[in-house]
């Protein structure tokens, strides 16, 4: 088992110890009462969707509590906003991971006085409780769409994806319990740097797939797909970790800032075509090294990274003639499967297979190898549908059911 292995196990043992010691708490302090109620809080009707305060006789122990009789409901933001109380102080007491984050947003595209286009409408984030009543979280403003990516009960935490106008967007971690929005280096410098200059965490950050412990791979991506490094995000402790191949993203910058291959104000942020897969703990990188004409480093840089012990192979690659870019297609055993393309469909297209150990390339027929595709954008798109949604889920614009490990 690897450091990385072991300190994961570890992490998930001290956190089935806590759980089993608070348990035990509990029963300690529960042993004079009478037996806990067992049967599960029936669904709500259509009218309790909309008014989301079950009439059940309240519990000292089970959803809704007491306080919440006493909660007023808040003015609507919106004529359509579904129910909804303010966040009460108490309400950190009963999230868990049977909660779902949402979003009530009337933003959409509108011509301004002038006919430029602009945005227009409210937009909030909630904590919906699993019979659909809903605590108002923070207002998300009107500047751009949003959209839940990931939360953490555990800890407090959503990360909340805004696309604007074009090719504008930003990730924002919200602090559920005070709503604060940051939309800066929430992994506290963990992340992967996006450019030189900035040295700072690119802004599109987003989860792409999560190790059975529930462990998140955060990688930057671009709407274009490019990938520009990678971070782990652990729901155990509420904490990142760094990885290796941010170092070499920052490296491949570098050199091209020592070229002065972008200019002495911009090296260009690093991206490119990427597939990874936490169940086999590796991921493939493909990174255009932009070198201009007569450039001794190779155009691009191929990376095998072992996830489990944060260790990289690298290669070079250079295209053919014929080529206007490539992408990693994914692994062939220990070597890396690559495609060539031209904007001008009638050239044919191209494929390699790439010894990263020597940097040999071989060519091999189109789709002669049937490459296990894994899709980056797919474990918020998983969660939302494999999770147990809210009852009243279809009166939200987006919703979350809090991640789970399988």
């Amino acid at each position: 088992m690897t450091a990385t292995r072991r300190e994961r196990a570890r992490r998930t043992a001290a956190a089935a110890v806590l759980t089993a010691m608070t348990s035990l708490a509990l029963v300690a302090c529960q042993g004079s009462d009478p037996e806990p109620a067992t049967t599960p809080t029936p669904a709500p009707t259509p009218a309790e969707t909309q008014s989301p305060a079950s009439s059940a006789s309240p519990s000292p122990t089970t959803w809704p509590p007491a306080e919440l009789e006493a909660t007023p409901r808040a003015a609507p933001v919106d004529d359509g906003e579904p129910a909804a109380y303010e966040a009460p102080a108490w309400l950190w007491e009963w999230v868990d991971d049977s909660w779902s984050t949402a979003i009530y947003s009337t933003v959409e595209l509108v011509n301004d006085a002038d006919g430029a286009p602009a945005f227009e409408g409210v937009q909030w984030l909630y904590l919906l409780a699993p019979d659909g009543a809903a605590f108002r979280i923070a207002d998300l403003g009107n500047d751009a769409n949003a959209t839940i990516v990931d939360w953490d009960p555990s800890h407090a935490k959503a990360w909340l994806y805004f696309q604007g106008f074009g090719e504008s967007w930003a990730v924002a971690e919200a602090d559920l319990e005070t709503g604060r929005l940051d939309a800066g280096d929430f992994t506290d410098g963990a992340g992967p740097r996006g450019t030189v200059a900035g040295g700072g965490l690119s802004q599109d950050v987003l989860p792409r797939d999560a190790a059975p412990d529930g462990t998140r791979l955060w990688s930057a991506v671009s709407p274009f797909g490019g990938v520009g490094g990678t971070v782990w995000y652990s729901p155990h402790t509420g904490t990142w970790e760094p990885s290796a191949v941010n170092d070499v993203m920052f490296d491949i910058a570098e050199e091209r800032y020592d070229r002065g291959d972008d200019g002495p104000q911009d090296p260009g942020s690093v991206s490119g075509s990427g597939w990874v897969s936490v169940t086999d703990e590796r991921a493939l990188y493909m990174v255009a090294d932009e070198g201009g004409q007569g450039a001794d480093a190779p155009n691009y840089v191929v990376i095998d990274h072992d996830l489990a012990e944060d260790s990289l192979v690298q290669a070079g690659f250079s295209p053919p003639a014929s080529a206007s870019g490539c992408d990693v297609r994914g692994p062939d055993g220990d070597d890396a499967i690559l495609a060539c393309w031209n904007h001008d469909t009638s050239v044919a297209d191209t494929w390699w297979v790439v010894d990263l150990d020597t940097g040999t390339a071989t060519e091999v027929p189109v789709d002669s190898i049937q490459v296990p595709r894994h899709d980056l954008g797919s474990y918020t798109e998983d969660v939302k549908t494999t999770g147990t949604m809210p009852p009243n889920a279809d009166a939200w614009t987006d919703v979350m059911p809090a991640p789970r490990s399988s």
